[in-house]
């Protein structure tokens, strides 16, 4: 925590220009390229490697058994833009400002594509989503960034057809970074049959548009026993889904020899909520469904997997690919690199001694007239330290929970939160700097495209 302030000086005093050329250090060992998988929604309980018995995810498992998984990571956030913006310029959404639909990511930022970009890296972005477009600001350093109009939603199939339109640059000999963003776990669902079948042999494809407009409406109205199920089922068949893209695209890319000496990166921008505090969808709360999300790292060649049990954040990874790629990163970013985590250095245990772990945050971005809507929590900031988390309400008040013995969230303590309430009032008083985010205009078929997602749309 002592050094969020530092870093906020130097970021005053250092042109973003200075910042990127000095950044180009030559690295040792690069690896020859990054990839960053990003599944949107993605919960991380619904991971084998995270504790599921269902088997919806036998790819990313089969990574993490070679990999390292960060068994706690939260998202910065829990939605998608305020999420992506964090990983992108690792800095949290009260300080890069991209609080909504409303604010997209300022230019003054600085992202990981632009540093490495900055360092010769080709640099790429296939997106199934339009939520995080080209036109708010989300392509800066990227010199492909395909992403469909605002609001729209496409498969993994168009993301892999992207990749092959570029491929040429991509063994062009450059070191390049990917960024890929999946949607399969989102509403609007549309599972393919065998893998519906495969989950819920009892739902027809027909009834799909009906259980995507209960999930959208459930946070009004929520469903009964029976499409609840159906509605997890369908989301589990969408899980599923996205698992076999990936390993079609995990099978191609390999063919190019574009994985030779890459680091690979599994995460989500958030998860999902299925009535668990009386709650559905995301972006109303900051309860462990939403914010806990799968953090899987695969280093150049490695063959043996392992965990890592201490908190992290997802605004620890773009300092941590630039460490890996031995590339200063620039004073703006918050987080910390995880590389001696990830080369089996010491680390605290999820039990480790309260006062010794490192604190992780997540916010919970509100509109600046924000009242508490249907289905939302007051949540605002949460603060983590060990397996004790702390969240704080729009009302003043607190919740404390000791998530190793109570891990669904149910009992809130009574104790003092002590060193959770001051870890959390140092990160709000050191990110109380005035957002910069350029507000952003949105159409009336954007709108409309965002509500279909199950997205709250002020204008």
């Amino acid at each position: 925590m002592r050094g969020l302030v530092g870093r906020s000086i130097a970021r005053a005093l250092a042109p973003a220009a200075a910042v990127l050329l000095a950044a180009c250090a030559t690295p040792v060992t690069p690896p020859t390229h990054i990839v960053v998988v990003l599944i949107d929604t993605l919960r991380a309980d619904r991971l084998g490697a995270y504790g599921s018995t269902r088997g919806l995810t036998p790819f990313l498992d089969s990574l993490a058994e070679r990999g390292v998984v960060f068994r706690n990571a939260w998202a910065p956030a829990p939605h998608t833009r305020p999420s992506v913006a964090s990983l992108f310029t690792s800095r949290f959404p009260s300080e890069h400002g991209t609080m909504g639909f409303g604010h997209g990511l300022a230019e003054q930022e600085t992202t990981l594509a632009e540093v490495l970009s900055a360092c010769d890296w080709w640099t790429a972005g296939f997106l199934g989503t339009g939520v995080i477009e080209a036109k708010s600001g989300f392509a800066q350093g990227f010199a492909v960034y395909d992403a469909p109009a605002g609001g729209a939603k496409r498969g993994g199939l168009h993301i892999r057809q992207g990749l092959l339109r570029s491929m040429e640059t991509l063994r062009s000999g450059r070191p390049s970074f990917l960024y890929v963003h999946y949607m399969e776990p989102h509403i609007p669902w549309a599972p393919p049959a065998y893998l519906l079948t495969a989950v819920r042999p009892d739902i027809p494809l027909a009834e799909m548009p009906a259980i995507s407009f209960a999930m959208l409406m459930a946070r009004y109205q929520a469903p009964d026993a029976t499409m609840r199920a159906k509605i997890e089922a369908v989301y589990d068949a969408e899980v599923a889904t996205v698992d076999a893209e990936i390993r079609a695209l995990f099978e191609y890319l390999p063919r190019q020899g574009f994985l030779d000496d890459a680091v690979i990166v599994i995460t989500a921008d958030h998860g999902e909520g299925f009535g668990g505090h009386d709650l559905y969808g995301h972006g109303n709360s900051l309860y462990e469904e939403l914010i806990h999300v799968p953090l899987i790292v695969v280093l150049p060649r490695q063959s043996r997997g392992r965990t890592v049990d201490e908190p992290v954040t997802l605004v620890d990874v773009a300092p941590t690919l630039l460490d890996l790629a031995g590339v200063p990163a620039p004073p703006s970013f918050e987080g910390r690199s995880l590389r001696r985590q990830l080369e089996g250095g010491l680390a605290h245990r999820f039990d480790a001694a309260f006062e010794d772990a490192r604190p992780v945050f997540s916010e919970r971005p509100q509109a600046p007239s924000d009242s508490r809507r249907p289905g939302e929590a007051l949540h605002e900031t949460a603060v983590r330290i060990g397996a004790r988390k702390l969240v704080h309400n729009l009302d003043g008040s607190d919740e404390t929970y000791d998530l190793r013995r109570d891990p669904g969230e149910r009992r809130p303590e009574r104790a003092a939160a002590g060193p959770l309430a001051a870890a959390l009032d140092q990160f709000r008083a050191a990110h109380t700097e005035e957002s910069r985010a350029p507000k952003t205009e949105i159409d009336p078929d954007t709108a409309e495209r965002l509500k279909a997602l199950g997205y709250v749309v002020d204008h």
